[in-house]
This record gives C-alpha cells, structure tokens and sequence, in this order.
C-alpha cells in the first residue's frame, strides 16, 4: 500500500483524502547524487522598510545595491547569504523592487542553485558580490560566481578558484566530461535568448554530443529530459573550469522579469580570481555599459582595479588593462581592488578604487574614439574637510554617485560627486558618513564636505539619487551581517551645507477643515490629485536683489538676496555655526571672513536690534562703514567696554563697526514691500536653531551684506549691497482645507501631502492653560528692556521677569498644534507661531512659546488693557490615533512691568586742597510681580522724578550701578517716552536723581515727595479668590481670605571703592519725631494690610560689597512679605491700597545722603467662584462633538468660551462688566451667565442632545466596500459562499439608502441629527442630562435594553442597519476546500466504472447529490456555497467521502455496487467429490480457498492449495472456467505453481480440480499443462484412442491438441492407433517451432540485456526474452519509431513476437532523461500495457486465429485487478475512445491465466488472448490491464482502493486473417 504524506492546501479535511490528491500531483519522481534540497527556487514577497529583511527568506544579507529608474523606481540586490555570512559557501542572488519610495519591497530570488540546502555548504555553488547599473529604464546586473566548492577565501569553500581560462579562443565555455581529463568538450550557442533556448554540447572537433544540450540556467538535459545538475555542479556528467565567473543579467520592467543567465569572457589566463567591484555599474542610453572589476592572484598585492565595458548594451564585452600602481606610501599598499565607475559629464569614466590608505582614490579613463584608455595616473585624493585632513575607513568599499543638480557654492555653480563611506579611523567599519566632492569645469575636485549621519558598524554601502534630488543609500549596518538598511537622506541642503537650487521636497501638512495654510513657492503651475479635500491659490511674492563687487562701487552682476542667507546652527555649548553654500563665518583671516573651514562663532546681542559675531580668539566680525573701504569685512577686538581689548584705544573703540543687523525671509503669507529695509524680509531681534538669515548693516541709506565666498584675492567678494528693489520671486500658495481625506498637491519640484481632519470632531476638557497670555518683544539672552517693550514674543519664563503660560493635558492624548483665531471674527491670526514646550520630566504638562501678535503695541501700554485670542488645541487621542479641536479664550496682554521706585543720590564736600569727601548712595525697591502702574505720565517735579524702568529689573549677574555722575549714569532709568510724551515703551517706575556738587559741606536729606508718592499707586495687584493663579499673589491653600504679596530692596553697586574716608556702611533710618522710618501699613480700603516694622532689617549698619562682587551684591536682596486680608464675597470686588516705607543712608567724615523711600501699591480683588464653578465642573470630564447634535454641542461651547473671557481677565472683577462682542451694545457678562435663574453653563451641559450615530454605519460601509467591490472570488482564487456573499450586497445597499435621504443625505444635516431622547423630563432638574445620556450608551455596565430605552426611531433604524452590514461583513464565508471534491471528482471521470455492479451509476447519483448540496450558482458561475467553517468543511468532506465510499472497490469497500464475485472450488479425488471446506485466511499460513463456493471483491485473488498432492503418486488436472461467453476453459500446471496457484479474481469462474491416484491417462500440451485426464482400468486394461488431433475412450474425447503461436502441431508422443492400457500413461504433444521472418530484439542502454547480451535475434514466436539491469532501472521499448513503458521491474520476461523490438534500460542516475510522457506515466503510478496482434494458423493450415500477445508491468503500490483484451467485431468499435470497457459493442475477455516471471508477483505478467473463428471476418483486439491504487491517511486508520484502467495504445485489426495495427 502506498503511504504519502498529504501536504496539499486543504483546512482541516481527512488525511487520507489529502493522501489521494498528493499521490495524482506530487509524488516525488527520482533521487540524484547532487541534492537539490533548497526550498527558495522562484521564491517572492513583500517587505516593509528595509528590501531585504532577515527570515524573507535569508537569515543574512551582504552586498547592497542600488539604481533608481527614471519612473522612480528603486531596484536593490543583495547577496542571499543564508546563515552563514561568508563569501562563498552556497551565497544565491535576490533583487528587490520598490515603486513607493521605499516604503514596500517586492523581492524574489535571481540567482539561484538549490544545491547548499539554503545553508553556508563549501561545497556549493556561489554568489559573491554583485552590481547594478540602469541608463534609467534598463536595469543590468553584474554578478561573481564561483562553481561548485571554490571561493575566494578559502573559509568559504573548499578549494580556491584555478586560474585557468573557462572560455577557448573562440570564447565557447570550455567542459569537462565526468571520468575524463581534459577539457575536451565546449558549449555552443544558445537557439534563443528565451527561458526556452538550449545550447548543444559539442566534442571539441565540433561534433555533437548527441543527446546533450543546457539551457540558460546551465541545467544539462539528456534526450530533452532535464537533470537536476547545472555545468557548475561537482557531479554533472559535464562540467566548467573551476574558476572564476562574471553573471550578466538584464531588465526591461522595472527589475520585474530578467533576462537569463549570460557568462562573460573577460578575466585573463593566470588570474585566479576576477569579480565584480560591489555597488554600481554607470549605463547611458546609447548602450554604455560599465561595470568596476578587479583581479587577485593569491595575494593582497596582487590585487589591480580595472574595468569591463559594452557599447552595445551588453551584447559584447571589452576589458581595460589593469590601473596602474598607486604612487602613495609603500606601507599602504599600491594596491587597487573594489572599485566603482562614475560617468562625467564630459565622457570621462572616473574609477574610484579601494585601498589601504584612508583617502579616496581615483583614475579616469576616457574614450579614443575605438577604445578607452587611462588618462593619467591614479590619485589618492588629498582634500581639507572643516580644516582637517580629508579621510575614509581604510580598505573597505564605498559608495560614489554623480549628484544631478549642481550646488551653490563661492558664489558659483559646481557639480558635485557624493560618497558613502565608513569614517571610524583605522580600519574600522563604522560612523556611516556622506562626503561631498565638488568638481570644477576641469573635473578638479576644489572642495569637500563630510557629514557623519550614522553610528555604529557601518559596513559596505551603495548610494542612489532619486528623482526629486533626494538621495537614497542601501547599507549594512550590523556586523553579523544580518540587515542592510535602506535611508532617504531628505534635506541634502543641510546635510552638505551647500545652497541646491533645483533640489526637490515633500512636506506632509496637517490641515483642519476649512483652514488655510500659506507656503512659498517658485511656480504657480501645480497638479492636485484630490480637489474635494483641499485646493491651492497663488499670490505674487516679492523679494529684493543685491550687486556683487569686485571694489568699493559693488557694480557686479545682481544676485537674489537668498543667495546671500546664512544658516545659524547651534552648538551644544551655544556657539553657532555660520554656513551658506559651503563656506563658513570663520572671523579669524584678514579680510576674509568666510572660509571652507568650519568653526563656532558666538553671536552677542549687545543692545536691542543688533549683533555681533565673534571668534574663539575674541576677535569680532567688522565692516568698515565710511572711508574708501566701505563695505570691506575686518575683525577687531575692540568691540566692547567689557569683553573687548584695548589695544592702543577704547575697549569699544570700533564697536559701532561690529554691530549688525539680521533679517529673515518673509514667511509665507507674510505682507512686505518696499517699505521694508529689505524688500521681501523681515528684521529679527534673536537667532533660532536652523534659522537662515541675511547679516549686513545700513550705510548712509544702504544695506551692505555678508556673502557666501572663500576667495582671499578680492575682498570685496564677500560682500554684496542691496538694491533695495523689490522684484517678483515665486508665490505664495495659499491651500485651503474643505473636507476631511488626503491629497497631494505638486508644485514645481515640490510635493505636499496633505491630510485635512475634520474640524468637526471638537472635544473639550482635555487641555487646561493658564488664564493668560503675555506677550513682549525678546526672549532668551537680550535685555530686559525688551521683555518689557511691546513685542509678539509669547513670554515663556525663559528670561528674569517673564511671565509664563503653563498648560496640562489628559493622560490619553497629546498636543499636536496649537493656532489662534480672531476672538470676534474667528478668522485665523496672521504670523502666529504658538508652540508647546513640553517639560521634560513630564510631557502631559509644559507651557507656551512663540509668536502672538496681540497686545503687541503702545495701544496696550496701560497695566489694565488686553485683548483675547482663541486658541484652537489640535490634540490626538492615543487609544483611538482621531485628531480633535479644543477650543479656548485666553486673555492677553503685554508682558506687565513690575511696579518700582529707584532714588540715586549724592552728596560731596571739599574741605582744602587735602580733603575731598564723595558719598554716592542708591536705594531699589521693587513689588515682584505686580503690575507696574504705566498709566504715570511724563511728569518732571523740580528737575528730580522722572517716569521710566530700571535698566536692570531682574538682576542676576548683572546687577544695576550707580556711581553718582548726573549724565551717562549706568544706573540711570532709561525713559521710555519721547519729548513730545509718546510711550515707546511700558514706564512702571519712579526715578529720582539729587546731586551736589556744590562743595558746601552741608549735609542733605533726599526724599520722595509724600504728595506725590503717596497719591500715585506705583503698584498693583489682582486678587480672584476663586482662581488657582494670581501673578504676584499667594493665597493660603486652607483659607483664600488669606494671602500675601511681596516687595523686595534690590540690590545696587554703587560703584565706590573704600577708602580712609569712607567705609562703604549703610545705616537703616532710625525712629524720628515722624515715626519709624521703615515701615509697611494699609493707607486705604477694606480689607487688612498686616503692619510691619522694619521689613528690610533692624534699625542699624550693614556694609556693601565692593563693586564687581556680583555674589556678595545678590546677597543683599531683601524680600518682604506683605501679609493680606480680604472680605470680598462672591461677584463683589473691593480693593484696598498700602505703603512700603524705608529709609536708608550713608555716614561719611564730613558728609551724610540719605534716601526716604516710598512705594505705594493697590490690590484690587473679587471672587468669581459662582462663575468659575459651574465652568470647572463640566471641563473636569472629557466631552466630545461627535457625540452631540451641532446645535446643542455649538450652544455648550458658547457658554463655556464666554465663561472663560470672564474668568480669564483678571481686570474683570464683577460680572456687570460690560463684554466686548456682544450681540447688544452695553451687554454685562451678567446677561450671558443665567438662564431663567439657572446657570448658562449647566444649562447647556443639561441639554447637550446626543447626535445619531451615524458612523459606525460609515465606518460599516467602509470596511464592506472592498468586499463590496472586489466580488465574490478572493484573490487567492477562493471564493465566498454565494449566500454571505449576496446578504452582503443587500446589506451594503440598503444601508448607503440612507445616506441618500433628504434629511441625512449631507454630513452637516446629520451631525444635527439627535438619535436619543433624554428622560424622564428636561424640565425636571433631577432628570438624565445629555452627558447622562451618552455615558449610559457608551457604557459596558448597561445592557442593551437599558440603551435601547434612550435610542430614537432613526437611531434604532442606523443601528439595525448597521447591525445588519456588520453581521453579513462577519458573515462573509470563505468558501470551504472543494479541491479534494473536485479531484475526486476528476478521478471519477477516471476510473473504470465496470468495476461498479451498476457501472458506475450510484457514483454519477453521488456526484450529482453532492454538487446540489456544495454549490450554488452565482453570476452564471457555480461556486462552492459551503463555509469553510469546521462544519461546513465537514459538511463537504461528507460528500467527498461518499464518493469516494463509492469509488472505493477495496476490502474494506461499504457500496453495494462494489462487484463480487463467486469463486466455485470443485475437487475431485479419484472421482469422488470432496466436502466443501472452510478457507484459510490466517497470513501465517498458506490462504487457501477451501472447497465450495466463496465471494470475493473485484480483484482480489483466491489461493488454491494443491500441496497435498504435490507428489509423483498424484495426477492433478486443474480447468478454470470463467463467466465471459465463448472463452475456452483455461488448464493449470499445479506444478508451475509449487501446487499453490493464484487465481486473480475478475468474474465469476469455476475452478474444477481433478486428483488421481489409481491408474490414469494423463494428457499434456507442449508445456507439460495437464489438458486430460482419464482412469485406465488396471485389471481389464481401458482402450484410448490416438488419432489426428484428439485422444479418445470410446466416444469420450480426453483431449485435443492445445495450439500454441510457438509450436506447430506435429503428432503425439505416441503413434495414431488404438491402445489397451493397464497402467498409468501420460501423453504429450510434439510440435516444431514456427519459424518466420527473423526479429531482433536490441538493448540500447548499455546497462541492461536480454538473454545475456545486448541482442537477441529469432525467427520464433513466443522464445522467452529475459531482460535484466540493475536495480532501480525502468525500461522503456520502441517499436516503429514509438516510445512505450516496458516495465518497473529491472528483471522481466517478455516473447518474441511478430516485430523487431529496441529496448532501454534508464538506471536511477538517468531517469532524468526519460521522454516527459514516460516520465508523467512513471510519477502518476499508471501501469505499463503493450500487446502486439498477428495471425496464428492452425497446424493443419485448414483455420486459423487473432492472436494478441500482452504484457503489463505495475509500480510498487498498485494492485492489479484484472488483464485482458478488449474486441469489437465492427469498424465503428475501433478507436481508442470506443474500443473501451464498457462501451457498447466492445466486448471485455480478462485473461484466465497470466505468467508471472517475479516470484509469481501479479503486478506484472504475460498472457496471449487468441480470437476463436477469427479467419473471415473483421475484428479489433488491444489489451488493457485493470488496476486498483490504494491510499491511506498520514497517521489515520483506514484506506480506500479506487479501481483505473490503462489501455495498450495499440489497436490491431484482423480482416480476413490479415492482421495489421490501426494505430
């Protein structure tokens, strides 16, 4: 029985049906010596990222390359290195292909030998390293390849490659015959560049190797039979020189589909090794092809680059001669190996080259006009890089592209080379960078720059520029080496530091719907792919231009003023990086600022609005601004009182040249004209990372700016003057957003993605800010004055007296931007830059920064004014990936300055020439964090107070100064208010100044006068009980009535040194006659002021620090804090006003200053809690749009944006303040915060009104539609049961119906759709809000019921339709596996159905119950209407097994239409009748029929045992007589059979044995059969009767003569005449051989013969022909030039017949070869059947007969069930389609009797059928043999045994004795 393993695409049938399938389709055929056990030939798929992932299917890769076409296609190849890694061993070829940019990756193999095993095998056949190259649509691939068990490292293999030759001069591979020396064979030409051509084998004299051709994979083929061994296997009967081979390939789709496999004949007698430098080839598209080679000889030394081209697109190959030596350093080597070509534009092949020393090196070559030859000598690139030297990993391969665009760089347009290399130092593979080698119009390399983009291990790589400029590398990136990882490098701007005109981009925008977005374009001309979700418009964008100069008349050539932008890069210890178009501020060469040396440069903000840049040797950037070198760069040390040196003058002495000014690009949608400085650009107060900036300064009227070049010879080169013009340059594109999805706008080069979110989807709660934003006009590192002046800059903390804006976020989501919108219009806010800074400690908490042009001018000068802006919060739920909008209203207003008083004093006195007193003295008090009272006008009282700010509010490490002189006084407050009283900026300080220079000795009082002072708030605060922030106030956690604020003496250095005189002591003013001189107390209003004494310290001396103690000056900061009460109750405000007093001073010699100190400050407090209440309670929980009707969710956040203008503008303080955006003029917040008494907040929380939720039916829809859409076949050629599939589309239909309704046929009408009802009652305050609601129907806690109780009719509706489309979606049924079915179906057409009682008819009712129950017709096609389910699976395997219950004629078979059979055994023992007896079935005896009649199964076969009687005393006459009408009873020679005959079993029959032990007459034919028997009386004796052809006893005929095709009959072996016998005689029938025409019978093969040699010739019929070969062998016969199987078995009989025979023995090595019909016959297990007719004529020539000689021969595993002929007595039964079993008018006669030649084994025989009164007449005969094949399960019980029947191809035809065959 025959076992297979089932691994057929079933789910879950019975093994044994799988069984059945496997045994038709993929029995395995043969075994070779070269085990092909790799599993990867034709293998593919698709990765994401990286082209070649480990496990798809390699464990390892090595070997990147990488071209990218002209359609954007990127094709990579890589070596398939399996597990092993190494150079050889078994390496195979994959490609990969990409049309996405990378993002996915079809792979497949290319070059492939199965021969390792997929695993490191050094006896294989190898890869090792390839290259691609493409003119942009071919792709060309160049590949080393090593023959069976040779590489080049003798790790990888077993032996190293020879260096023979592989071609002869002809350039025919050269082959070995396997047991032969010598190469005495070669290869011809392919018939055809196809997958179908061959190539014959020749001898080398050109005679063909009959029989032997190899295709384009190098497979041999014997007799058009392939093998499975390749000319490059160590065992293929023809085999290549072991050398070294170059793969060629080609692609004409994209890297889809490959040419086939050719070898070039390029490597040069004596080189062991010649392989392809791995990366890139170059291709031009008039056929150029370049691939870098080099060659080795045993040696690193030995090692030479050159390489190989075509010029007729890789039809014909030439090779240049080896580069010639490198002239470095012998330590290095001069060497050359790996190499890469790189086409030029002017022709030249520049060949970069690998080596030991770390520098790039290079030759070029260029063309002749015949050939290419070097053009001189190689180099090894010595270059600057950032001032360094200029250096690669040493020995290791890199990567050399020539780069499309040309860069900008010294002002001029270059080409440029890119390379990719290991840059770790020494030998090590690692620190992955990009060197950029610009070229002149000579091809001279004139600069380079080197950026290091990856760490780690950094192995080989290859670079690829993709269509829109970006570049692409493919490199391995760890050492094992197990990944090659693909990058797209997108900003090559900054990545090389150069300016790239024509580089292209993509930018992915977020959008929100209806939003617009403004970006800076070249073009106005632009393609969208998707209108409906977003569209762009154009405006004209205006810049300005510049005159280059050779002198001081900068007459030159115009340039755009972008040419002239600096990048400013900062560094980790705050230094910048200065760069444009690869050249760098530098400072430090005399009047060349730039250089190609990069170094930091720090960049100083010494006052508002200006710069300086300045070197690491304290040297500053300079230009000269009058003078004839105007507009001429310098640098200078002398550039600041602090930090500048005084060589001969001032420290600052050229300050005024060093100070520059800095303007950026205008942004998109940014206004500029010519009323600008500089047209198209917009000054800067500070620097950001990344930013580009012009750097220039104005000279009488003109702007003069730094420009990007090196050269040292000219130095007004660096320089360019505007011309203040204002000139077209490119657009603004405005993209407006109008519906949620994506499209891709592209303009010119550039590309954006734009993805639009629906504006719709608001949510609230999630974010929290701070109630205010504030803003000024610096940031970080510039003076305070600017954070007090007016500015856009969002105040962040990030400076000493800036306010900060902190927010919090939800866990669950993240901020992902922030915009503003007008707060009355809500129209976007131009040039707002509003960004979170997340802490780093805590990313869900942060605060604001960036630009809010609000608040932004003297409009907002007064403490009290602001304005709102509203902010729209773009945040991401992370549980769900849905984008939302929070929207809040934030008051803004101007950064406030802290309310302060400064009074400096002194007083001097001369007594004589030898006495000079000075007694300076300066006294700061500051109220931290208040608002500075700026409504104080310019008023002048007595030439002493003035109105302005402290030049340091916040001191640090600056701290204010104060030396007593009345003009140019450090410590003097700036006054921000021109003379005519105009505010420039915030004044919130008092100032006076008193001096005396009167040298009268006196001793003066300085006061603030009490009239003034303590009628003026200088100070304010507000105080909102309910709020959680209040600048400047700290409440009390457990008691808000209770808070305090705090007022601070600052410190001052007075800038007076110590001396005998005076020693720098302060006195604190002591109680006078007015009371204590240092005092807090409440002046005014309700509420308590606490009253302190002595706030700043007790009554007595402390000493200052001398000047400069910066430490010691801080130390004297002194705090006081203010203890407060308020009684204010909610919606009232009270406020209350109180005084700082302090009174301090100096004791001289002679002298005395004292300072009385006065600062006055207001607190203004209220209590919002009734409106902040309501308003926090519904912001503590998320809520979100989508869950809301329009209306209802528009009304809630009207109330709450409402609530938070109130609550967030803290200069409110009672809700009857009137709201500024109001429907009615004169409106108070009060009108908007209650609604018939309730709340307006609670309200429209209540009456949020659930939407209808109609997106989980979108979402339904969506995720139908592409089962929708694709139809019911899957596209694994599976299909849906057509009932799911039909419930599909009507659910699908009817639930888009819907959409199409008036009422909801627009998003807008149904987001205002509510779906559930709030109950019991709206009026009922006790009743389920909205939220209620939704909580309710969202939660798990509530059954359906409980939700359906809320649900509206058009809610329940979307619901079920819903329901309905997910239930058929999830309902969708793969179909279940008919595959089995259907076989077994085609196998029904198969079988021989007359081995069926009803011929097959309950088989045909099966099939036709099964298909009614399997299928259903669909679209006019019938498909499998099962689901793949277990039980519809089962379902279907039910009717499988019925079928094949019914086909099953084994054993074990169940269907009643199974044939049976009786079996009559009659035994005779001197003729007396035996009882019957039972049989025998025990296997380890002898079977045995028994006695009597027994049924068996169709094929079976009976046993009868004649052993008893196997003696000489016995005479054993066994006759079988079976069914078939006409048929002569068949005799049996029990002898033959050891006296235990077989019987196969194939009708009914009768079996008649006659024992004899007395006296008999025995009769035999010429075989010795028994063909008579009779009992002789041995008293009397018996008279027989011989005559002619009969023997008789009286009229009883014994026997008459048996005819045989062998024999003539010639007589007894007794005479005619009559005979009395008394004893037992036997006779015999002579006869004479019937000779004829002579027929050979020949063994073509040499293994194998016949009779004992390889021909065997007779003029006999029926000699015995015994074939033999060795085990294993198959034969196969021919006759008239027809191919047949002969026999399985290696050993078999076959007669002499009528015709000369030829026959082939194929041992196991050449199965292989056999005919593709055989060797189909030979896998599918279908006997061979051969019969050959002639006429046989009688002895006495008076008749005659058909005569059919067959034979069969069956495989292992199949059971022969019957053999025979089929015969027809009529022409229209002659054919192979009628003359057939079971056809009408053919009539089936089985064979009674078969000679088995094998141990009596049926599977194979011999029997001759003879056609009785056949002389006239005509009659077709062929002989057929009926089989059964059993199958079992794997692992199950069970078989089955399905019967077949195989016909002889033969038909013969008798007509009149004349035999011939009809086919």
């Amino acid at each position: 029985m025959k076992k297979l393993t089932a691994n057929f695409k079933t789910k879950k049938m019975l093994a044994f049906f799988m069984a059945l399938v496997m045994a038709l389709t993929a029995f395995p055929l043969y075994a070779f010596a070269t085990v092909e056990s790799g599993t990867n030939a034709g293998a593919h798929g698709t990765v994401e990222g990286n082209p070649f992932t480990p496990g798809e299917p390699s464990q390892m890769f090595r070997i990147p390359n990488l071209v990218t076409l002209d359609d954007g296609t990127l094709v990579a190849q890589a070596d398939a290195r399996w597990n092993g890694g190494m150079d050889g061993g078994g390496n195979d070829s994959m490609v990969a292909v990409s049309t996405n940019n990378g993002a996915t990756w079809d792979w497949q193999m290319l070059t492939y030998y199965p021969d390792n095993g997929d695993v490191f095998d050094p006896s294989s056949t190898s890869i090792c390293d390839s290259a691609l190259a493409t003119d942009g649509k071919n792709v060309y691939s160049l590949s080393t390849f090593f023959p069976a068990g040779v590489a080049l490292n003798s790790s990888s293999a077993n032996n190293r490659p020879v260096s023979d030759k592989a071609f002869d001069s002809q350039g025919r591979l050269l082959l070995q015959k396997s047991g032969e020396s010598g190469f005495n064979y070669y290869l011809g030409t392919f018939s055809s560049d196809d997958e179908s051509g061959r190539a014959q084998i020749y001898q080398s004299n050109g005679t063909p190797v009959s029989g032997y051709t190899v295709d384009h994979d190098f497979y041999l083929y014997n007799n058009g039979s392939k093998t499975n061994e390749t000319l490059f296997y160590s065992d293929c009967e023809f085999q290549t020189v072991k050398t070294t081979f170059l793969v060629f390939r080609t692609s004409a789709d994209g890297g889809k589909t490959w040419s086939p496999m050719k070898l070039l004949n390029v490597k040069n007698s004596g080189e062991q090794f010649y392989g392809v430098g791995p990366g890139r080839g170059a291709a031009l598209p008039d056929g150029t092809i370049i691939f870098g080679c080099y060659s080795w000889n045993g040696s690193e030394s030995s090692q030479a680059s050159s390489f190989i081209y075509s010029k007729d697109g890789g039809q014909t190959w030439q090779r240049m001669e080896n580069v010639p030596q490198l002239m470095i350093w012998i330590p290095y080597g001069r060497w050359t190996s790996e190499c890469q070509p790189v086409i030029l534009d002017d022709g030249t092949v520049r060949l970069f080259m690998r080596n030991a020393r770390p520098r790039i090196n290079y030759i070029d070559a260029v063309w002749n006009g015949e050939r290419y030859v070097w053009n001189g000598d190689p180099v090894s690139l010595d270059l600057d890089v950032y001032g360094e030297d200029f250096t690669i990993t040493e020995n290791n391969q890199y990567s050399v592209i020539p780069y499309s665009k040309q860069v900008l760089y010294n002002g001029n347009y270059y080409k440029v080379l890119i390379v990719s290399h290991a840059n770790g130092g020494g030998s090590s593979r690692s620190n992955g960078t990009l060197t950029f080698l610009l070229m002149d119009s000579n091809n001279q390399f004139v600069a380079a720059t080197q950026t290091q983009l990856w760490t780690g291990f950094f192995g080989y790589s290859c670079l690829t520029e993709m269509p829109g400029g970006q570049v692409a590398i493919l490199f391995e990136n760890v050492e094992d080496p197990a990944t090659i990882t693909f990058s797209i490098i997108d900003d090559l701007e900054a990545t090389s530091g150069f300016t790239i005109p024509d580089l292209a981009r993509t930018y992915n925008v977020a959008m929100i719907k209806n939003d617009q977005q403004t970006f800076s374009v070249s073009t106005n001309e632009f393609t969208n792919t998707n209108p409906a979700v977003a569209s762009p418009q154009f405006e004209v964008n205006y810049s300005s231009t510049a005159n280059t100069g050779t002198d001081s008349s900068f007459s030159g050539q115009p340039v755009m003023l972008a040419d002239a932008l600096y990048t400013f890069t900062q560094t980790s210890n705050n230094m910048w990086y200065i760069a444009s178009q690869g050249v760098y501020l530098t400072i430090g060469e005399d009047n060349q600022p730039s250089t190609k040396d990069r170094a930091p440069v720090k960049v100083l903000n010494p006052e508002n609005g200006f710069f300086q840049f300045v070197d690491e040797l304290n040297e500053a950037l300079y230009m000269y601004r009058s003078g004839g070198n105007i507009g001429m760069f310098d640098q200078t040390t002398a550039y600041d009182a602090e930090l500048g040196e005084n060589s001969g003058g001032a420290p600052d002495a050229d300050r005024e040249g060093t100070l520059f000014r800095l303007f950026r690009p205008t942004n998109p949608g940014e206004e500029s004209g010519d009323y600008d400085p500089v047209p198209g650009y917009k000054e800067v107060d500070r620097v950001v990372d990344g930013g580009k900036y012009l750097i220039g300064c104005d000279i009488g009227g003109s702007f003069y700016f730094l420009y990007p070049s090196y050269q040292p010879d000219n130095v007004y080169t660096h320089t360019v003057k505007g011309n203040a013009d204002y000139v077209e340059d490119g657009f603004d594109m405005i993209v407006t957003a109008h519906q949620a999805g994506t499209t891709t706008i592209a303009v010119g080069l550039d590309t954006y993605n734009i993805e639009v979110s629906d504006f719709s989807r608001e949510i609230s709660g999630v974010v929290s800010y701070d109630p205010v934003i504030y803003t000024h006009a610096g940031t970080v590192g510039i003076q305070e004055s600017d954070i007090v002046s007016f500015g856009s800059n969002i105040s962040d903390g990030s400076s000493e007296g800036e306010k900060i804006t902190n927010y919090t976020v939800k866990d669950g989501f993240t901020i992902i931007s922030i915009d503003a919108v007008d707060s009355a219009n809500n129209q976007p806010l131009e040039n707002t830059d509003i960004t979170p800074q997340p802490n780093a400690e805590d990313a869900s908490a942060g605060h604001l920064s960036g630009i809010l042009p609000l608040a932004n001018n003297s409009t907002y000068n007064s403490f009290e004014s602001g304005t709102y802006a509203t902010l729209k919060t773009t945040v991401r739920e992370e549980s769900t990936g849905l984008i939302w909008t929070q929207t809040d209203r934030l008051y803004v207003a101007s950064n406030p300055v802290p309310g302060h008083v400064i009074t400096g004093n002194r007083t001097t006195e001369n007594e004589g020439f030898w006495a000079y007193y000075n007694l300076p003295l300066a006294t700061y008090l500051l109220a931290e964090g208040s608002y500075g009272n700026t409504n104080l006008s310019y008023d002048y009282f007595g030439g002493r107070y003035y109105v302005g700010n402290a030049t340091s509010l916040f001191p640090s490490d600056r701290i204010m100064s104060f030396n007593g002189n009345e003009s140019g006084n450090a410590a003097h407050v700036s006054v921000f208010h021109d003379q005519d009283n105009n505010n420039l900026f915030k004044a919130a300080g008092v100032y006076s100044h008193y001096w005396d220079n009167n040298n009268n000795g006196s001793k003066e009082w300085f006061n603030l006068e009490d009239q003034y002072i303590d009628n003026t708030t200088i100070a304010y605060y507000y105080y909102d009980k309910s709020s959680p922030k209040n600048e400047g106030v700290t409440a009390d956690p457990s008691d808000p009535n209770q808070f305090s604020v705090q007022i601070s003496r600052m410190p001052v250095d007075t800038e007076y040194e110590a001396d005998g005189n005076w020693d720098r002591s302060i006195v604190i003013g002591a109680p006078s006659g007015s009371g204590v001189r240092s005092r807090i107390e409440k002046l005014s209003g309700e509420g308590e002021i606490a009253y302190q004494e002595y706030q700043y310290g007790p009554q007595g001396k402390y000493y200052l620090p001398n000047p400069g103690d910066t430490e010691g000056l801080l130390a004297l900061k002194r705090p006081a804090t203010i203890q407060c009460t308020t009684t204010v109750q909610p919606n009232q405000t009270t406020s209350m006003r109180g005084i700082v007093r302090y009174q301090e001073g100096g004791e001289g010699k002679q002298v005395s200053s004292w300072n009385d100190m006065r600062l006055t400050f207001e607190i203004r407090m209220c209590d919002k809690t009734n409106e902040r209440t309501p308003y926090d309670q519904s912001v503590a929980s998320v809520e979100k749009s989508t869950w809301y009707t329009t209306s209802s969710w528009n009304n809630y956040m009207n109330a709450l944006l409402i609530r938070q203008e109130y609550l967030n503008d803290y200069t409110l303080l009672t809700t009857s303040a009137e709201r500024d955006y109001t429907a009615q003029e004169g409106d108070t917040y009060a009108d908007y915060f209650t609604h018939e008494g309730e709340d307006t907040i609670d309200v429209a929380y209540r009456y949020l009104e659930p939407r209808a939720d109609f997106d989980q039916l979108q979402q339904a829809i969506e995720d139908s539609t592409p089962a929708y859409d694709n139809g019911i076949v899957l596209e694994d050629g599976n299909n849906y049961t057509p009932d799911s599939y039909e419930a599909l589309i009507n659910a699908y239909e009817n639930a888009q119906k819907i959409f199409t309704e008036p009422d909801y046929d627009t998003e807008d009408e149904r987001n205002d759709t509510p779906g559930y009802v709030m109950t019991p009652d709206l009026g009922d305050p006790s009743a389920i809000m909205g939220p209620g609601v939704v909580d309710i129907i969202q939660s798990a806690d509530h059954t359906d019921e409980e939700k359906d109780a809320y649900r509206l009719d058009v809610q329940e509706r979307i619901d079920n339709l819903t329901d309905a489309l997910r239930g058929a979606l999830n309902g969708l049924a793969p179909a279940a596996d008919d595959d089995v079915y259907v076989a077994a179906k085609d196998e029904s057409e198969k079988i021989d159905m007359t081995a069926y009682e009803d011929n097959g008819a309950e088989i045909g009712q099966t099939i036709d119950t099964g298909d009614q129950a399997i299928y259903r017709e669909y679209g006019g096609v019938n498909y499998v209407n099962l689901p793949s389910t277990s039980e519809g699976q089962a379902e279907l395997d039910s009717h499988t097994t019925a079928l094949l219950t019914n086909m099953n004629i084994g054993s074990g078979a169940s269907s009643p239409q199974v044939k049976q059979f009786d079996v009559t055994y009659n035994l005779a023992v001197d003729g007396v009748e035996q009882p019957v007896t039972e049989p025998v079935e025990d296997p380890e005896s002898t079977p045995n029929q028994g006695v009597g009649t027994r049924r068996y199964h169709y094929g079976e076969t009976a046993h009868i045992d004649l052993t008893q009687y196997a003696s000489d005393q016995y005479t054993v006459k066994m006759t079988v007589d079976s069914a078939s009408g006409g048929k002569d009873a068949t005799t049996y020679n029990a002898a033959d059979f050891d006296y235990v005959i077989p019987i196969l079993i194939q009708e009914d029959t009768e079996i008649k044995v006659e024992v004899y032990t007395n006296a008999v007459l025995t009769v035999k034919d010429y075989y010795g059969t028994v063909i008579g028997t009779a009992y002789i009386d041995p008293v009397d004796g018996t008279q027989v009767d011989v005559y002619g052809d009969a023997i008789r006893i009286g009229d009883v005929t014994v026997a008459t003569v048996k005819e045989s095709p062998k024999y003539t009959f010639t007589g007894w072996s007794v005479e005619d005449g009559s005979y009395q016998l008394t004893e037992a005689t036997e006779i015999s029938q002579y006869g004479s051989l019937n000779a004829g025409e002579t027929h050979t019978f020949t063994v073509l093969s040499d293994a194998g013969t016949v009779n004992n040699r390889n021909s065997f010739a007779t003029p006999y019929f029926n000699e015995k022909l015994n074939f033999e070969a060795p085990e294993g062998s198959v034969w196969t016969r021919v006759v008239g030039g027809q191919i047949y199987l002969a026999s399985y078995d290696a050993n078999f009989v076959n007669f002499s017949s009528n015709e000369s025979v030829d026959y082939r023995a194929y041992s196991q090595s050449e199965l292989s070869s056999l005919p593709a019909e055989i060797a189909q016959q030979i896998t599918e297990d279908i006997p061979a059947v051969y019969g050959t007719g002639y006429y046989q004529v009688s002895y006495d020539d008076q008749t005659g007969r058909f005569t059919l000689s067959c034979d069969y021969s069956a495989p292992e595993g199949v059971t022969v069930l019957e053999a025979g002929i089929i015969c027809s007595r009529t022409d229209d039964v002659s054919t192979d389609e009628t003359l057939r079993k079971g056809q009408e008018g053919a009539y089936t006669v089985p064979a009674n009797r078969i000679a088995h030649w094998n141990n009596d084994d049926p599977a194979s025989g011999t029997y001759t059928m003879t056609l009785n009164n056949s002389e006239s007449g005509t009659y077709y005969m062929r002989a057929y043999v009926s089989y059964a094949k059993d199958y079992i399960s794997d692992g199950e019980p069970g078989s089955i045994s399905v019967p077949y029947v195989e016909y002889c191809e033969r038909i013969f035809k008798c007509e009149n004795g004349v035999v011939t065959a009809v086919n």
